[in-house]
């Protein structure tokens, strides 16, 4: 029988809010059995040694692993897939090594570094012990993950599975830190944390990797956040993995209604099982792996009017105050030879620099549609947003990968197009942006950077949680500090609500840099 990274019988679990029985669980790993790759295709959990390593310097960091689940590799390193850690301030396992990856080995061409416009040499400048907010406005967003409150039985905590209660918890703690945003993840791999909709229900609510995919967990954790959220004052943008398909060995359960996007898609007139996947430079097509399985951005007619179909129904369903899409981008460098691209493309990909640009045309279509077709006729200002690669180009010589050569995501693009409303640069994972001194400068000095091309649009960079406190003080710091010198509206995301209470910061927060209360951003160039 197979199995989807560990899937374990839940059959004795006993949820808070849904007692599963066992007649449903089997119906539901049966679904599973004897599972594979459809036309027999199976592939190594193992793949061959990266040879996109980053620099000497950082010779224990692997981009090509930290790519395909980007800062979602943090809950997989510390323990967190089955279950998140018991209250606040506890030590974390030992951080295991990250899982293996989707992606092919791909010798590299390095690209030509283009003239740095910036040196090294930022530092955060001290603010006050009180910092008053101007007009009373500064983002202060923290990312919710699925990883951060549900579990897999019976690992779960009391052998309960999570409810409304949990919801209320985590939004008691994000108001008493002082946040005033909250980017909650409702899509991970073709799955809804809300009412479908288009896609089934994950299988994470009702105790399971993938078994009980589509079982409704009799509450909608969706609604239950806004409802809390905004009962506080505080913002809420659904938050989802845009193409990511699906995550493991095995395929999900095919009898699900809706039907999963990874058999809707396999199974649509014209299709088959890999013609909307992601394929390399060889021609192969990305299979099932312990990592994501990652759908192609240049197939239009099934990936990208999905995307477009499901962000506009939770807008219409959903008092959200926005979207927040991340994993917006290719796979990884080389990627995608897929037969969709290469049909619309009506050449060999890769035969010029030209498919490159015409990959990142992809992205940005898919963004200009959300904003087109979804945000904008919503009638309310709500805001699109996206999580995007640590930058664009390495200006400065930092020594990890720019999003618009290895992954063919133009976010600099998407501003100066008007396509979107902020974004939200992950800075963090780069080795360079490590704990201390050196790593604040060189955040400092990347941060900069965004904000100078901004476009007159929102730039709230990403700072993560699992840094010294003073680390996070100093790059809150430096950003206000900055944001104001050039006009800017001050903000910052912090991933993630589980990395914070890992460390037990929500006070740190309340009494430090969030000890002036601050209104998030609104809008005012929205029709």
């Amino acid at each position: 029988m197979a199995t989807g990274l560990g899937d374990k019988d839940t059959s004795k679990g006993t949820g808070r809010f849904l007692s599963l029985s066992l007649g449903m669980l089997l119906l539901g790993m049966l679904t599973l059995a004897g599972a594979v790759e459809p036309e027999g295709q199976t592939r190594s959990a193992v793949p061959p040694t990266s040879t996109m390593l980053a620099p000497p310097q950082f010779a224990a960091f692997d981009e090509l692993v930290w790519a395909n689940m980007a800062h979602e590799s943090w809950y997989y390193e510390h323990g967190y897939a089955e279950r998140p850690p018991e209250g606040p301030g506890l030590r974390l396992q030992t951080p295991r090594l990250y899982l293996p990856i989707a992606a092919r080995d791909i010798p590299l061409t390095p690209t030509a570094r283009p003239t740095p416009s910036a040196t090294l040499t930022g530092t955060p400048t001290p603010s006050p012990t009180v910092w008053q907010p101007p007009d009373g406005v500064e983002a202060r967003a923290v990312w919710i993950s699925r990883f951060d409150w549900t579990c897999i039985m019976p690992g779960c905590a009391g052998g309960l599975l999570p409810g409304p209660s949990t919801i209320q918890h985590m939004v008691a703690n994000i108001d008493a830190g002082g946040f005033n945003t909250i980017l909650f993840q409702v899509r991970g791999t073709g799955d809804a944390f809300y009412t479908p909709g288009l896609e089934p229900w994950s299988a994470r609510l009702t105790g399971t990797f993938t078994a009980t995919l589509g079982l409704d967990p009799g509450w909608d954790p969706l609604a239950v956040m806004i409802s809390e959220a905004h009962a506080r004052g505080i913002q809420v943008h659904a938050y989802l993995n845009v193409y990511p398909v699906w995550l493991g060995t095995s395929p999900p359960p095919e009898q699900t209604v809706p039907a999963h996007v990874f058999w809707a898609w396999s199974h649509a007139e014209g299709s088959n099982w890999s013609y909307w996947r992601q394929w390399d430079s060889s021609h192969q097509s990305m299979l099932l792996n312990n990592n994501y399985l990652w759908a192609s951005p240049g197939n239009d007619w099934l990936v990208e009017s999905h995307i477009v179909s499901l962000a506009a129904d939770i807008l219409q369903r959903y008092p959200v105050d926005g979207l927040h899409l991340d994993m917006l981008r290719y796979a990884n460098v080389g990627y995608s030879c897929d037969p969709a691209s290469e049909e619309r493309w009506g050449a060999p990909c890769f035969a010029n620099g030209d498919y490159q640009e015409w990959q990142r045309s992809q992205v940005t279509n898919l963004v200009s549609r959300i904003y087109q077709e979804g945000i904008l006729p919503a009638g309310r200002q709500a805001l699109l947003s996206a999580a995007v690669w640590w930058y664009p180009q390495d200006l400065w010589g930092i020594g990890c990968s720019g999003g618009y050569d290895n992954y063919y995501q133009d976010s600099r693009g998407w501003l100066s197009q008007g396509v979107i409303d902020a974004e939200m640069p992950m800075l963090y994972g780069c080795p360079a942006f490590a704990d201390g001194a050196s790593g604040d400068a060189q955040w400092t000095c990347v941060m900069q950077g965004w904000l100078d091309h901004r476009a007159g649009r929102y730039i709230f960079p990403g700072i993560s949680a699992d840094l010294s406190f003073s680390s996070i003080v100093a790059r809150i710091n430096s950003q206000r500090s900055y944001a104001v010198s050039v006009g800017a509206v001050p903000g910052h995301a912090v991933y993630s609500y589980g990395v914070i209470d890992s460390h037990n910061y929500w006070d740190a927060f309340a009494s430090g840099p969030y000890r002036q209360p601050a209104a998030a951003p609104t809008l005012n160039w929205h029709p």
